[in-house]
């Protein structure tokens, strides 16, 4: 189906980061990743929020820090 899924279970959610069902798991329990609740009780999560917490901080390259240095120099 040509969808594009906003919202995935668990097993996706696991697959989408690249780590195991289990690991995310532990992850909800402990309440460390954003994720709903149905009113079966069934784990969802969303996948804007799932990108989120996955590029959660980003590192610039050395071109990038470097260029920052140059510009305080001539401040």
């Amino acid at each position: 189906n040509n969808m594009t899924k906003e919202v995935l279970t668990t097993h996706e959610a696991a697959e989408y980061l690249g780590m195991k069902e289990t690991t995310l798991r532990n992850m909800v329990s402990k309440k460390i990743i954003p994720h709903y609740k149905s009113k079966g009780n069934r784990t969802y999560f969303e996948i804007s929020e799932l990108k989120a917490y996955a590029l959660a901080v980003r590192v610039p390259t050395l071109a990038e820090e470097q260029s920052k240095a140059e510009v305080r120099s001539l401040q």
